[in-house]
């Protein structure tokens, strides 16, 4: 069990102060019941804790564990004051995502060029993530920051953010998973439905008549396409470009890296030149069957996520009704749920990998209940206002909740991930600030 902290960990810490301070110092009454609320995640978190079968030997991995989940509630506050002091607008908001996602993925590029960090899975797969280490993180967020991306370029374009885009696109499927395969395409449909209906509907873009560029539109769709479809056919080995293309990109990885751009000893090799990475001047190829075998099961329904749901159910029907209501911790938890598969190399602790559960089996029903109808609530709340404000920007902020949301509930790493819930936060922010204009507005 670790005993120490990691840069993220103690920076989360401040954080969590500093959100703290805000609560005590700051709650006005427009704001009081959302201290309340953060009061008894706390209460019901700490009992968990308490009470949790490993106590006190488990105290300092729950406390960690406990820090990732309240971050996104409290830091929230921190935004909130941010948001209040500087007057940000939606638009400005959305901006800073959209720096994100070019951040995010022009960084891969750069790094998987460079062969500067790690495999997604391993040299036995296609996937490049860098030195980020949680690839199922850095994928949410980037699945959400597109969203902000591709709103940017629809509704106000540029040479300069297509060229933005498009790399940072090719960086971020490059990294191999499913949700950063899928992001573009999925993105690019849900983004262009929220644009068509406030279009169709004469709502505004920050107080300015909304306008849709065809030439820009056109590329909104052929980008996104392109990246996925292409990110597949390296990921699996099978050709679903045209094979003109195929050549021209095989092409150019001959002249990047002609050590070993083409490998005919080798069957499903993946010598892209944006995926392929050079280890001490020699190519270093990956394989394809993996996600091949990946995308065919989920292809069917099959996915593995079921097998962990069903091992964690078969365990908590057998533990003390006490910890169905309060949980049992983070650690006594997952070390349990591990136990179901003491063949597979997961080491002593594991997700389900679906937040809901995982907050249900870690902090109990009461816990996991409140937090994610807080999210659904703040979801709806952006709907509201995009019917009701006419504003496209309130749009794209509930598709970016409908994102994490749906990534929550069936694949996890959402509610206990920092990283993405720091995006969630300073919607979350802004939809309160908007919230107490409009009662000051009303009174």
């Amino acid at each position: 069990m670790q005993t120490f902290f990691s840069p993220g960990e103690i920076t989360r810490g401040g954080l969590l102060v500093v959100a703290t301070i805000f609560m005590i110092l700051k709650s006005k009454l427009w704001l009081s019941s959302y201290n309340i609320f953060l009061a008894v995640l706390c209460i019901l978190l700490l009992v968990s804790v308490l009470i949790a079968p490993n106590f006190p030997d488990s105290l300092l991995f729950d406390i960690k564990a406990a820090a990732r989940v309240l971050y996104g509630p409290f830091v929230v506050l921190v935004f909130l004051a941010l948001i209040k002091h500087y007057d940000v607008s939606a638009e400005r908001l959305l901006f800073y995502v959209e720096i994100s996602f070019y951040l995010i993925g022009i960084s891969l590029l750069i790094q998987s060029f460079f062969d500067i960090g790690k495999d997604t899975y391993g040299s036995y797969a296609y996937g490049f993530k860098g030195l980020f280490k949680p690839q199922n993180d850095i994928g949410l967020s980037s699945a959400i920051t597109l969203a902000a991306a591709l709103y940017g370029n629809l509704v106000k374009p540029s040479f300069v953010r297509l060229i933005m885009l498009c790399l940072a696109m090719l960086g971020v499927v490059g990294m191999g998973t499913r949700t950063a395969m899928a992001a573009p395409v999925v993105v690019m449909m849900a983004i262009i439905l929220v644009v068509l209906i406030a279009r169709i509907a004469s709502f505004e873009r920050s107080g300015r008549p909304l306008r849709i560029y065809p030439k820009t539109f056109f590329l909104i769709i052929i980008f996104p396409l392109f990246a996925t479809f292409y990110s597949y056919s390296l990921a699996t080995g099978v050709s679903i470009v045209p094979s003109f293309l195929d050549d021209v990109f095989h092409n150019e990885a001959e002249a990047l890296f002609p050590s070993g751009a083409k490998n005919t000893n080798v069957s499903n090799i993946n010598t892209d030149p944006i995926t392929t990475t050079k280890a001490r001047g020699t190519a270093k190829p990956r394989a394809t069957e993996y996600q091949k075998m990946k995308m065919e099961r989920t292809a069917k329904g099959v996915v593995y996520r079921k097998d962990l749901l069903d091992g964690a159910v078969k365990y908590t029907s057998q533990r003390p009704i006490a910890y169905d209501f309060f949980g049992e911790g983070a650690y006594s938890f997952r070390s349990n749920v591990a136990k179901q598969w003491p063949n597979f190399a997961w080491g002593k602790q594991k997700y389900v990998e679906m937040d809901w559960f995982d907050l249900y089996g870690e902090y109990g029903v009461l816990f996991s209940i409140l937090l994610t109808l807080f999210y659904f609530y703040f979801l709806l709340l952006a709907v509201f206002y995009f019917f009701t404000s006419k504003k496209v920007e309130f749009g794209v902020f509930a598709l970016m909740f409908g994102l994490y949301i749906a990534h929550s509930l069936i694949a996890g790493h959402a509610m206990n991930s920092p990283m993405v819930s720091t995006l969630i936060a300073a919607i979350i922010g802004f939809l309160l600030f908007f919230r107490s204009s409009m009662e000051k507005i009303e009174t």
